[in-house]
């Protein structure tokens, strides 16, 4: 437990998480008009937490060359943080059903899907670790499209083109200034 929690006081406690999550609360309130807002704070709040773990956990062994520092790298079990995941998107899951819906359901699994082929087709060296990047940063655009409650309408469809093009751009010019690992 301690160490789920050092990780979440790294990863996700931090004011960089915190600016993305207000990112993609306004990108999905600039989507359309929205049902239930507090519904939408803490589903997005659950997306960006569930996906940095995933993320960090697929990171592993970049991080343990390049970032030897991090928590998740210096734990011994990975079981209790793969739990938590699993049990994340259980609950996320039935949110969306309770919330919007089985389509909603279908549409977040056809995500995980996506993601996890990403992770298993995308390597770690050179280009392809720049592009892997970029493609990661997709799943913010669909958390907006997920919670929108028309994700077909052209104004959802802009407001998630338009988050993912700024983080994009955002995370090209910090590791265009980030110094050689």
């Amino acid at each position: 437990m301690a160490e789920l929690l050092a990780w979440a006081g790294t990863r996700v406690l931090h004011w960089r998480i915190a600016l993305l999550w207000l990112l993609v609360l306004a990108a999905t309130f600039a989507a359309g008009p929205l049902d239930a807002a507090g519904w939408t704070l803490a589903i997005t709040a659950a997306l960006i937490v569930q996906f940095r773990l995933w993320d960090d956990l697929e990171d592993l062994p970049h991080d343990r060359v390049h970032a030897p520092q991090r928590v998740l790298v210096q734990c011994t079990r990975l079981w209790p943080f793969r739990l938590v995941f699993a049990a994340s998107v259980g609950a996320v899951a039935v949110a969306f059903a309770l919330l919007q819906g089985w389509p909603r359901v279908v549409a977040y699994l056809v995500l995980l899907a996506a993601m996890a082929t990403l992770y298993r087709t995308t390597g770690d060296i050179g280009a392809r670790r720049t592009l892997r990047t970029q493609l990661v940063l997709l799943k913010y655009a669909a958390f907006v499209l997920l919670l929108a409650d028309d994700p077909v309408a052209p104004r959802a469809l802009a407001a998630a083109l338009a988050l993912h093009a700024t983080l994009a751009v955002h995370e090209w010019n910090d590791q265009r200034t980030a110094p050689p690992p």
